[in-house]
């Protein structure tokens, strides 16, 4: 099913590092739901997770699974329109709800909202209008506010794992903390060669503490 990347999806430039029990925990989520919300402050990597949940779930959805990014979108009425141009709808119209309705209504699609959460409105009263006359779609959403409407489900996704720190100031096992890996994958990725040892392997922990295992930041 092509609908992934004819859906505006971005193309990964990085591999994703960890989150395996996220994202199992979201796919049972998204199975039993039709909403599901990521939360989480900026950085931690609510639309990284959601990309990668949607390429793992995407054959299930057979009429197409579709990126609607939201992030540059400045009016709440702009919201219906950035759905109509991810499904590709070439029709336009005063009332974008009617029109996705319509196009949705007999469909089985995802609709993935990214960084909702300055349209919150917006996007909550979309995705209640749909969800209510389109039986077959589901809403995948980031955000750093719930839309708090019926049914939503809402995943908290929390930065990534640290080192443990010894009473010494040591970091035992630390190159294995999913925040030391993204580090050294990242770090090599920049500098070629770059490899964790027993020389920077304190520095590299101690770095990701400071900076709360934030991936953006990371």
């Amino acid at each position: 099913m092509g609908a992934l990347t004819g859906g505006g999806f971005p193309a990964d430039v990085t591999s994703l590092v960890g989150r395996r029990s996220e994202l199992a925990e979201l796919k049972r989520l998204l199975a039993d739901s039709r909403l599901v919300t990521l939360t989480g402050t900026g950085g931690v990597g609510k639309t990284r997770l959601a990309l990668q949940l949607s390429r793992e779930v995407r054959r299930a959805f057979h009429d197409g699974a579709y990126w609607v990014p939201l992030a540059e979108v400045g009016e709440p009425d702009q919201v219906g329109q950035s759905v109509i141009n991810a499904v590709g709808l070439r029709t336009m119209g005063p009332d974008a709800t009617t029109l996705l309705t319509d196009y949705l209504r007999d469909k089985r699609a995802l609709l993935v909202l990214d960084n909702c959460e300055h349209l919150v409105g917006a996007c909550a009263k979309l995705s209640a209008s749909l969800l209510a006359a389109c039986p077959g779609v589901r809403v995948l959403a980031t955000s750093r506010e719930v839309l708090d409407i019926a049914g939503e489900r809402v995943f908290a996704v929390t930065p990534l794992a640290l080192p443990d720190e010894h009473p010494d100031g040591t970091h035992p096992g630390g190159t294995h903390a999913d925040s030391v890996v993204l580090f050294a994958d990242r770090a090599a990725a920049a500098a070629p060669g770059f490899t964790l040892t027993p020389h920077n392997a304190q520095a590299v922990a101690d770095l990701c503490r400071h900076l709360d295992g934030l991936p953006l930041a990371i």
